[in-house]
């Protein structure tokens, strides 16, 4: 139901204002974000590189349930993830290993290799379910 809701409410005086200034209010909070901590987060960048052109794009109310929905999945992987190496004690190797295996899991050469070798080393009937 507020799904349909925001795909058909017209834009009014409002939401116009708001595209008219939102790259302006964007870079306001990046660069005092930036000039607090000294760090861009996944979400700073987000905000910074896309956040814009994806909310002029979309209908109003839209860009609020695509955010709501990045972050509750941000969540779930950052939880899984320290799910996976919180028994690494040193904070440096740890991050080290994320992003090993971050990179690997999202690295479309690593992905082929794995899967290439996977079917090949497959025997019998766990061969079978293997995708290509």
């Amino acid at each position: 139901m507020i799904v349909t809701m925001t795909l058909t409410l017209p834009l009014t005086r409002q939401h116009r204002k708001d595209r008219a200034t939102v790259r302006q209010v964007t870079d306001t909070a990046v660069n005092a974000h930036f000039a607090l901590l000294r760090n861009k987060t996944p979400k700073v960048h987000v905000a910074e590189e896309h956040a814009v052109a994806q909310y002029l794009c979309l209908r109003p109310g839209m860009m609020r349930l695509l955010m709501e929905h990045w972050v509750e999945k941000n969540h779930q992987d950052s939880a899984k993830i320290e799910h996976n190496f919180k028994r690494v004690p040193n904070l440096q190797s740890r991050a080290n290993f994320v992003a090993g295996a971050r990179h690997a899991a999202n690295n479309s050469l690593i992905k082929k290799r794995v899967a290439e070798v996977d079917l090949q080393t497959a025997r019998g009937q766990y061969k079978k379910g293997r995708i290509n």
